[in-house]
């Protein structure tokens, strides 16, 4: 299962190791009750301009054979720890009077995915939380984006068992993903859907004929 974790900067801080920059890093296990205890702790001294949201849990499979504690533990990861990091963080970036957050959900996630339909459903909780937050802290300066990846080159395909050279089409880059999350979120869009070619699959493929794709895919 990918789990989920918590990485924290110093203002302008890049991860490239240069003699003029400080960075900071941190671990939490955000399946854990009181993680948001030790993010505040390490970041109180911090002046936070833009939140990215991108922790996951993940696991393939029917959803009655999954263990409970596991779904548990999808919805803490998945739900709760944006929630929460959210809801302490906002108040800092609307007195800063500027700053953004993005969250990380999935393309296609709102129709409901088979066969991870635990976790796609927890990606459809993130969708609706940062549409209606784009919304409400909009007039306090701050930007809310929902980045919605498709298929990307990461750890997280051989997890849930997808052969990257059997898709369909060629997952899109890391590199281009947060490029093009960063772009949205600097022209304090609601959403992002990165790659063309999701965005048209995104608006022409009906939820019916995506959701057994996706489905056919997963239970290979």
């Amino acid at each position: 299962m990918c789990r989920g974790g918590f990485h924290g900067q110093s203002p302008g801080a890049q991860w490239a190791a240069t003699p003029s920059v400080a960075a900071e890093t941190g671990q939490v296990d955000l399946s854990e009750e009181g993680s948001i205890d030790k993010i505040k702790d390490a970041t109180q001294d911090l002046d936070i301009g833009l939140i990215v949201s991108n922790a996951g849990a993940i696991e393939a499979g029917e959803f009655m054979a999954m263990p409970l504690k596991d779904l548990h533990d999808q919805i803490s990861i998945n739900v709760v720890a944006h929630m929460e990091l959210v809801r302490y963080f906002a108040p800092r970036l609307v007195k800063r009077a500027r700053g953004g957050v993005m969250l990380v959900g999935a393309m296609g996630a709102s129709i409901g995915i088979p066969y991870i339909a635990n976790p796609s459903a927890t990606k459809a909780y993130i969708l609706a939380l940062g549409e209606a937050l784009h919304f409400e802290l909009e007039k306090h300066g701050v930007a809310v984006t929902v980045l919605t990846p498709g298929l990307t080159d990461t750890a997280v395909l051989p997890e849930i068992m997808i052969d990257p050279g059997a898709l369909p089409m060629k997952p899109l880059s890391v590199a281009q993903v947060a490029s093009e999350g960063i772009a949205a979120i600097q022209a304090n869009k609601s959403r992002s859907v990165p790659g063309a070619l999701n965005r048209f699959i995104n608006r022409v493929v009906p939820a019916s004929i995506a959701r057994t794709m996706e489905a056919k895919l997963l239970k290979k």
